[in-house]
């Protein structure tokens, strides 16, 4: 889009990438795919602020949106018509649009290569990655901008504009369907997935396991369960095979130690925060990395309400992700009971990562009336956040009440990290959670305020102004 070359054309969507010379070999363009983070100057955060397990208190958040940089967080907790006000850049939509360039860059020249004659595989894998890395991309920019998926409106619901010319100068953009979008994702990982590697020494790298864990996330998405979980047993099945950087749950009994992976120290961290993995590499629950900077874990924008947290089993250590003290520890960071986040800083919800991968996959085989199995995966995650005896998922559960445990287990295993967001606006047109009711409390300085989730429209972000206005014509969003 245009609004989106303008404010990221001296970022992702050079012609020329900083650091890389022109691409002619194929060498070239593999190393075009080393992008290791979102854009690390349009991280996105509003889904964080838009879940419902957040509170937000003053002074922390009023002195977040006092700064205009940050101003959304506030109208996202609000969940306001117009979350990006007339000055403000979209976080959600640069982050991920912003490599699309590099990604179409790659597609549509490295099968041409100076030095591709003779060489049909290794310039096809690297278009193959690429098309992954754009169908990513896509997944979560329709999922933002997109209504929730509904096979009766679909068709109709105004999608994301497809970009796949190389081009910066392009000026006409359609938005197409919310269908024709997510149509192009599936043909994307489909068409890319054969060609991929089974493991990977990078994980920052697109591999065949991270591929099919995306088009089951699409299809899950999508609420076609079946197809899924197809795709997400095949992710499973070929990790198993993986030879690359280690891929396993964390045992938090062992990781929440002053020695473990999150060195926390009882009676300090909770004071500060857990830095976790800056280098993804060394987070063996990453399958592909794509991590960001959590504001939360230091600034305590959003709190944990009191309400989610008490969905914790006692023993679960999930929640020394979670304190009662401020940043540094000086006072209770809100002495109605909610509590700060402390961490990771750098999280990676949109990548791929295997405890979702878990839940995924239990809840499509619970949808499937795959009940022992989805009790199963329930377990080999929980067991690795808790003592063995809070652990285990009772068998006497209905169908739709498991289903309604997984979407709980999500919240505990994710809260404060963007993820609930994602599954109210996907959940919002299941008639199982069709009588949910989403709120949030901000206690600010002139009182307490009450925020209810009441129109579904608000569960899609409106395009930013400067988008719409570089574009005449183009239907945003009600």
């Amino acid at each position: 889009m245009a609004g989106a070359v303008s404010a990221c054309s001296k970022g992702f969507l050079e012609p020329t990438p900083k650091g890389f010379a022109v691409a002619q070999n194929v060498v070239d363009y593999d190393k075009l795919l080393d992008i290791t983070t979102l854009n690390s100057s349009y991280d996105p955060e509003i889904g964080i602020m838009m879940g419902d397990e957040a509170v937000a208190i003053d002074p922390t958040l009023a002195s977040v949106a006092s700064n205009a940089t940050y101003q959304h967080l506030l109208y996202g907790f609000e969940w306001a018509t117009d979350v990006y006000q007339p000055t403000e850049h979209a976080g959600e939509m640069y982050a991920f649009l912003g490599p699309v360039y590099t990604y179409n860059k790659v597609i549509n020249e490295v099968m041409s290569a100076a030095d591709s004659a003779g060489d049909t595989e290794s310039p096809a894998a690297i278009r193959a990655e690429a098309m992954a890395d754009r169908a990513w991309s896509y997944l979560w920019l329709i999922n933002y901008f997109g209504a929730p998926y509904s096979s009766a409106s679909s068709g109709t619901d105004p999608g994301f504009p497809i970009v796949t010319a190389s081009d910066v100068t392009t000026t006409a953009f359609s938005r197409g369907t919310v269908e024709g979008t997510y149509q192009f994702i599936v043909q994307n990982l489909a068409g890319a997935i054969p060609w991929l590697p089974l493991s990977v020494t990078n994980k920052y790298r697109m591999s065949r396991p991270a591929a099919e864990a995306i088009l089951g996330k699409a299809y899950w998405f999508m609420g076609k369960y079946d197809s899924a979980l197809t795709e997400l047993d095949a992710a499973f099945a070929d990790l198993a095979q993986n030879t690359g950087q280690p891929v396993a749950l964390y045992n938090l009994a062992v990781e929440m130690t002053p020695t473990g992976a999150y060195s926390y120290v009882a009676g300090t961290t909770n004071k500060l925060y857990i830095t976790g993995f800056s280098n993804s590499n060394t987070d063996k629950e990453a399958v592909f990395a794509k991590p960001f900077y959590c504001l939360n874990a230091e600034w305590g924008a959003a709190l944990a309400a009191k309400t989610f947290t008490s969905l914790f089993d006692s023993s679960d250590l999930r929640l020394d992700f979670y304190s009662t003290l401020s940043l540094g520890g000086a006072s209770a960071v809100d002495t109605a009971g909610d509590l700060r986040r402390i961490g990771p800083f750098y999280c990676n919800i949109y990548g791929v990562n295997l405890p979702d991968m878990y839940l995924m996959r239990a809840e499509c085989e619970a949808r499937t009336g795959a009940m022992s199995a989805a009790i199963a995966d329930l377990q080999a995650l929980r067991q690795t956040r808790m003592a063995s005896a809070d652990a285990a998922v009772a068998h006497g559960m209905s169908q739709n009440e498991l289903i309604v445990y997984v979407i709980q287990e999500r919240l505990r295993e994710f809260g404060l990290l963007g993820m609930r967001w994602f599954d109210m606006r996907r959940l919002s047109g299941d008639p199982l959670f069709s009588g949910a009711t989403y709120t949030h409390l901000y206690r600010s300085a002139s009182g307490p305020q009450t925020f209810t989730l009441q129109q579904p429209q608000r569960f899609t972000l409106r395009f930013p102004t400067e988008v719409i206005n570089d574009n005449p014509g183009m239907v945003n969003n009600p």
